[in-house]
């Protein structure tokens, strides 16, 4: 998983950063970007920006999984170990989290931690303490997804956030982070390229979730006799 993670950032850093992407050698830069290539702000290119829900995490299925700061610091999201929350219909609507999703922290030591939602199969709605970014378009989230997962980004929030003993910074300030946009038909090939890695760390992270859980069961069978070896 962390291999694959790893080539998703080397393709970020050699097209966005470094702009050696396909092409670039016919290309002269203006304005320190490629012909046709925008910076533009994070809310910008999301069609809404949103605190989360407040409530208080239970273990039992009495709801949606509700994804709090604590459960997006790790490698990658453990759903198995996501708690959840009582909801009702109206408000679940409007703090479902979809595919795409950008959820990023707000406040405390892991300010501007970040995690792209990757999963569709999931009932969850995302905490206060979060703040959601909804792109406008499933290649524009995984472009924003890289970036607010890597240390730029992170560089950029602690430069930004006020508050020296709890750090906290506003949807504002989140949102604010200029990222450079290609062309749409390089755009397009990126997300052609990154989306299939992406898919593969989740089935990577599920198949980690279901050992686990097997092994929860095994153990204490093997521990006192009931299965044999």
């Amino acid at each position: 998983m962390e291999l694959l993670e790893q080539s998703v950032w080397s393709l970020f850093r050699e097209w966005f950063v470094r702009l050696r992407y396909p092409g670039h050698e016919h290309h002269k830069l203006t304005d320190d970007a490629p012909p046709g290539w925008t910076r533009q702000r994070l809310r910008d290119l999301c069609s809404s920006v949103d605190y989360g829900y407040t409530a208080s995490a239970v273990g039992e299925r009495v709801g949606p999984h509700f994804l709090r700061i604590t459960d997006i610091v790790g490698p990658y999201i453990e759903w198995a170990s996501v708690p959840y929350c009582q909801i009702d219909e109206r408000k679940l609507e409007k703090f479902a989290l979809e595919k795409g999703d950008l959820v990023v922290a707000r406040t405390g030591a892991t300010v501007g931690y970040a995690k792209r939602i990757n999963r569709s199969d999931l009932k969850a709605v995302f905490a206060s303490y979060l703040v959601r970014l909804k792109p406008r378009s499933r290649s524009l989230s995984t472009l924003m997804g890289i970036f607010m997962q890597s240390d730029l980004y992170k560089q950029y929030v602690i430069a930004n956030v006020g508050g020296a003993a709890q750090p906290n910074a506003n949807a504002h300030v989140l949102s604010n982070a200029m990222i450079l946009i290609p062309t749409d038909p390089l755009l397009e090939e990126f997300r052609n390229f990154t989306e299939p890695i992406f898919d593969q760390v989740e089935v990577l992270a599920t198949q980690i979730e279901r050992l686990k859980s097997a092994r929860e069961l095994l153990l204490p069978r093997l521990m006192d006799g009931r299965i044999s070896v």
